[in-house]
């Protein structure tokens, strides 16, 4: 039941109706809605057959072209390779590429199509593959949830977060008790595993709290240490972080320009299970405010390795 998805969305979903009905251009705009909370919100799409399909969407109608340009900009869009040796140049090709792309996948998503593709003998039966008027009765949608409960350890972490951190292009991890030095934090530095490798690199920001213990030049050896070449952390690669330490805060939370995630115990693991809950985007947004330093003076900052 994941917080945030990926998904496939063939491009005859945009088409706008071909004849001049009033109803169907309100199912229309309905439809738009859906997707556009599932591109801008929910999820991230898949770019299908190496980039083709976003060729394919900037010829098509006003509505699509401007969703486009949002998911483009916000960075929402997964590149993909070709999963067929030629471009699709029909709605079942489409649906076709789109699920082959699909196989191996374990984001919890799925492919959205239109009523003649999802009623064709080949799909009909495909639980992958649902229409966009009929998207609540898919049970990978279905499964998409605001709120979860899983086990506190850092595979369950890594299996929910992995989206999310393959693709942000700025990731706040925020956690009044973050120290890797401490047994409970010591295998943190795997979820910054996850988002190595990108060319251009994500923006990673830790945020904790001051801890009387801890002077802020202990900090900087403690964090210097984890992501040194000797560190927990150093098969992470070359990424560059900033570590904040801030006088006191309580909350804890993953903020990306993709989704805000409230994470009840933070980042550290042990017995029992915790709560994540995704954010509105105006909440997510707040948050962030609440811990830039162009607006709220941090006790210390520095950067690491």
């Amino acid at each position: 039941m994941p917080l945030f998805a990926d998904y496939a969305i063939t491009p005859d979903v945009f088409a706008e109706p071909s004849h001049s009905c009033r109803c169907c251009y309100r199912m229309y705009r309905m439809d738009m809605k859906t997707i556009r909370q599932i591109a801008m919100d929910e999820g991230l799409v898949r770019n299908l057959h190496s980039g083709y399909w976003a060729t394919s969407l900037a010829k098509g109608s006003k509505r699509a072209k401007e969703l486009l340009k949002k998911m483009i900009r916000d960075g929402r869009l997964v590149e993909c390779g070709d999963s067929s040796p030629a471009p699709p140049a029909s709605r079942c090709a489409w649906c076709e590429e789109a699920l082959l792309d699909h196989q191996g996948r374990t984001t919890g998503g799925g492919v959205i199509t239109t009523t003649p593709v999802k009623r064709s003998v080949a799909y009909r039966r495909k639980r992958d593959v649902e229409t966009i008027e009929m998207l609540g009765r898919a049970a990978w949608r279905q499964n998409h949830s605001h709120c979860i409960r899983l086990k506190r350890c850092i595979a369950a972490y890594r299996r929910e977060l992995a989206l999310v951190l393959r693709h942000a292009r700025s990731l706040r991890f925020i956690d009044p008790y973050i120290n890797p030095a401490e047994r409970n934090y010591s295998q943190f530095g795997k979820l910054l595993q996850l988002a190595s490798g990108r060319k251009p690199a994500p923006t990673i920001e830790i945020h904790r709290k001051f801890d009387d213990a801890y002077t802020t030049d202990r900090w900087r050896t403690v964090f210097k240490e984890a992501l040194g070449p000797s560190g927990v952390w150093s098969a992470a690669g070359a990424l560059n972080v900033r570590v904040y330490i801030w006088r006191n805060f309580h909350d804890r939370y993953l903020i990306s320009n993709l989704v805000g995630i409230s994470l009840a115990h933070g980042y550290d693991t042990g017995p029992g299970r915790t709560n994540w809950n995704r954010l509105t985007r105006t909440v997510s947004d707040d948050v962030q405010r609440d811990f830039a330093p162009d607006q709220n003076e941090p006790v210390d900052h520095f950067k690491v390795p």
